[in-house]
Formats: C-alpha cells, structure tokens, sequence
C-alpha cells in the first residue's frame, strides 16, 4: 500500500512539472488598442521597442494596428542589431539655364544697370503678389492706366521702366497709403 500511495504521489507531481509550464517561460503578449505604441509597450513591459519589433518580426516600428497581438520577448532577449543604412548618394543636378526673352534690337533702350530698392515690407509684398517678384508681367504693381494717367504720367506701366514703376508706386502709396492694393492683395 506504501508503494502504491508513493507511485501515485510520484506520478501527480510529475504531471504538476510537466502539465502547467513554468511562468518563467510563459509567453506574455499583448493586445493593441487605439493609442498603443512600441515604446509604451515597451516601457510596460521592462523591455525595448527595439526588442518588441525585433521580436514580433515588425518591419515598420511606427506602424501597428489595433487588436494586433505583440509578443512580449522573454528576459534577457536582445535584439539583434541591424546594419547601419547605406549613406543616400548625393545627387548632383545642374541648375537650368537661364530663359531669356528677346525682344526686337531696334527698339530696346539702353540699359543701365537698376536694382530695386524697396521702402518698405509692403512695396515688396505688393510687388510680389502683383507680379509674382517681376516674373510674367512688366507691369510690376499692377497700376491700371487710368491710375497711371492721373499720376501725371504718360504711356502705361506696362511699357514703364522699373525706376518710373517705383517712383510712380511712392507717389500714389503718398497719396492714398495702402488703400489701392491692400484690400486685394493680402499686404
């Protein structure tokens, strides 16, 4: 009777051992909800993001998805380091050449050299949303020929050196202040 009662003993035990793994080897996981990332997994768990993506196989950390189960790595689990990138290959472009707009010989003036000096922020913003900077339109604030004729000036803007622009621009922001282009251009 002794014997029987140690062997039944002897055998309950050993299917306690081997029937219920060990919590140090049980498999933790977790269920993604909205909100969840690596990191806060991660910092849940006593682990890294890096070990949790290294883990579970991730290819991109920055994206998991809800209801997604993530395993949590054991104790001890390092993650294998990746290589390091290749470096970009700098791409070397050359810049456009330059679009020039010829007009009839005969008729261009001499040139003399003017560079714009602007009084203010508003006359380079006007000039800017008027003309875009002065590309596509030579009519660089967008003063309409009545405007220009009642300035004293002959001819129209459009045919206007930059230099008449800018006086013509300073006499009319003198008389009437931002009034003529404020209201339409943002300035």
């Amino acid at each position: 009777m002794k014997r029987r009662t140690r062997l039944v003993i002897a055998a309950s035990c050993a299917v306690a051992v081997f029937a219920a793994p060990s919590a140090a080897y049980a498999e933790t996981q977790h269920h993604v909800v909205t909100g969840d990332t690596l990191w806060a997994i991660g910092i849940a768990n006593h682990t890294t993001w890096q070990a949790l993506a290294a883990y579970n196989h991730i290819q991109n950390p920055n994206l998991i998805f809800v209801d997604q189960i993530v395993k949590i790595p054991p104790k001890g689990y390092v993650a294998p380091e990746l290589p390091a990138p290749p470096a970009p290959t700098p791409v070397v472009t050359q810049a456009p050449a330059p679009v020039h707009h010829y007009q009839n010989v005969t008729t261009l003036p001499t040139r003399t050299t003017y560079r714009p000096s602007y009084n203010s922020g508003f006359q380079a913003c006007v000039a800017t949303r008027e003309s875009g900077n002065g590309s596509g339109s030579s009519n660089i604030y967008g003063i309409l020929d009545s405007t220009w004729r009642s300035l004293g000036r002959s001819g129209s803007a459009w045919s206007a050196s930059r230099a008449e622009q800018d006086a013509a621009f300073a006499q009319l922001y003198a008389m009437d202040g931002t009034s003529p282009w404020a209201p339409y251009d943002g300035c």
